[in-house]
């Protein structure tokens, strides 16, 4: 699907070299152009919009400001700016990515791919083997589903664990993570733990074993349907 995007700056040839650009990328559809936050507000309020490439030094709230002080689920934003300034802050405000102008077709066309990815693994859309990107740490970084050697909660966040010894921390619950990874081979163990069934080293009554990470537990309940799928692979 094409994200339906918005382009914000109050230059209107940079609105327009922008919009440009983004109307030769297959993955976006451009749906509206804003002068400044005020009419970005205003769009939002009548648009179903998934995507906000945006300015931040403009008259009035900067783009900056404007994600500080929006009430409401915000789309996903990419800033575009010409100040180095203010990428720190940006990710810490979860902007899918922080563009540079001039901004290169290829660099925005990279920008684009990942906003892609993150909306359809916001949306549970993810194939089983697709790598996707997840929110740690103020930026998004992108995980591959066959390195994850499991999933362990947290209450309202989990922690993936990584082959390599890599721990992401992300805002989610255990079910919902592992309803959007949607491969059969991640498999609950335990209330607390998802694993890939690719990196199970061994099985017992006491726990399971996995590949650079050590011993889980095993949980009662789990128990007979983990060992008739695992035992079955």
């Amino acid at each position: 699907m094409k994200l339906r995007s918005i382009v914000v700056d109050d230059e209107p040839l940079a609105r327009s070299g922008l919009r440009s650009y983004l109307e030769q990328i297959p993955l976006v559809e451009v749906v509206g152009e804003a002068g400044d936050t005020d009419q970005l507000s205003e769009i939002l309020e009548r648009e179903s919009v998934d995507l906000i490439f945006l300015d931040i030094e403009m008259p009035g709230l900067s783009g900056i400001d404007f994600v500080k002080k929006y009430e409401g689920d915000l789309p996903l934003f990419i800033y575009v700016t010409a100040y180095h300034d203010f990428a720190v802050e940006s990710y810490e405000l979860h902007a899918v990515d922080y563009l540079l102008k001039p901004v290169s077709p290829d660099r925005l066309t990279a920008a684009v791919q990942k906003a892609q990815e993150v909306y359809r693994f916001r949306a549970g859309a993810i194939g089983t083997d697709d790598p996707f990107f997840v929110k740690h740490e103020g930026k998004y970084e992108k995980v591959d589903p066959g390195e994850i050697l499991c999933v362990s909660s947290m209450q309202n966040y989990v922690k993936l664990h990584v082959k390599g010894g890599e721990m992401l921390i992300i805002r989610s619950t255990l079910k919902e993570f592992q309803q959007q990874l949607g491969a059969d081979n991640f498999l609950m163990v335990h209330k607390s733990y998802v694993v890939n069934t690719d990196h199970v080293r061994s099985v017992s009554s006491s726990g399971i074993e996995i590949n650079e990470l050590g011993q889980i537990p095993l949980g009662r309940t789990h128990k007979d349907k983990v060992l008739d799928i695992i035992l079955k692979r």
